[in-house]
């Protein structure tokens, strides 16, 4: 390559000629590779030092790859401290949980039922019009039945007599009986007749002989009927006996012969049509 300088006006007339020829030297390119590795190795390790410079204003940021533990909390173990949550919510099915002591009531009841004895049913009313003399009524169930057993409560047309117990209800009963009085009442619960019904016997056995034959086994029988249809007026094979109350009643249904007879005992069902007995 040649390269000729021209003089500026202001310059000599001296004319200058340079004849520069950059050849190539390939013996010097190994040397210079390896002296610009050096170059940036050295240049790398100026930026990347380890070394914190003296210069006040200079900060060094560090990037630290693992989550930084809590100085308060102990080291490798968790921490099982927990946030109180923000929102509460309510347990629908509190209104179901049952407490402790409304079980101990439970038992409670319970225990108490086991221990009382059952419970005796008062007597119906006894209503008596046409009382003349109140104060020898008064002084006669005294006598009979004792103070603590009646009361009385007078109203315009009758008056009213209540007994405690049973044994006290019948005897003012037959005390009025005997008097004539005039007086209405209503069945005693423990009177009513334990009511069955019998199948399949001959109609024409007498209401006497079922009697006496269901007597035989053991019952106390009040009343025997025979069931008539209602249209024909035929007597049916179907018997109503009513005995008397009594706790062997229920092994009546066990019955299966009567009178040398196959029959059946049940309890008496609720008819829409009107029953008729002989």
């Amino acid at each position: 390559m040649t390269r000729t300088n021209r003089p500026s006006s202001s310059s000599s007339h001296t004319t200058i000629k340079h004849t520069n020829t950059i050849k190539p030297n390939l013996s010097n390119n190994n040397s210079n590779r390896t002296h610009y590795v050096s170059t940036l190795s050295d240049t790398s390790n100026d930026v990347f030092t380890d070394d914190i410079p003296n210069d006040p204003d200079f900060k060094l940021v560090t990037y630290n790859s693992k989550r930084n533990l809590s100085s308060t909390s102990p080291t490798g173990t968790p921490d099982n401290k927990k946030s109180k949550p923000v929102f509460v919510s309510s347990n629908r099915f509190n209104h179901l949980q049952v407490p402790d002591n409304d079980n101990d009531n439970v038992n409670n009841i319970e225990t108490n039922n086991v221990d009382q004895p059952n419970h005796i049913p008062l007597p119906p009313p006894i209503f008596v019009r046409n009382v003349s003399d109140f104060i020898e009524l008064r002084n006669q169930l005294i006598k009979l039945i004792g103070p603590q057993s009646f009361s009385f409560k007078s109203s315009v047309n009758n008056l009213k007599i209540n007994t405690t117990n049973p044994d006290s209800y019948r005897e003012v009963i037959k005390y009025l009986k005997i008097g004539n009085a005039e007086y209405h009442t209503y069945q005693a619960r423990e009177d009513k007749a334990f009511r069955i019904v019998i199948r399949n016997l001959h109609p024409s056995s007498s209401t006497s002989e079922v009697g006496a034959a269901i007597e035989d086994i053991g019952y106390s029988v009040r009343q025997v009927s025979n069931v008539i249809h209602i249209s024909s007026k035929r007597p049916l094979p179907i018997f109503f006996v009513d005995l008397k109350p009594a706790q062997i009643n229920n092994e009546i249904f066990k019955l299966t012969s009567l009178l040398h007879t196959k029959i059946k005992v049940e309890e008496p069902h609720k008819r829409r049509e009107i029953v008729q007995c002989s």
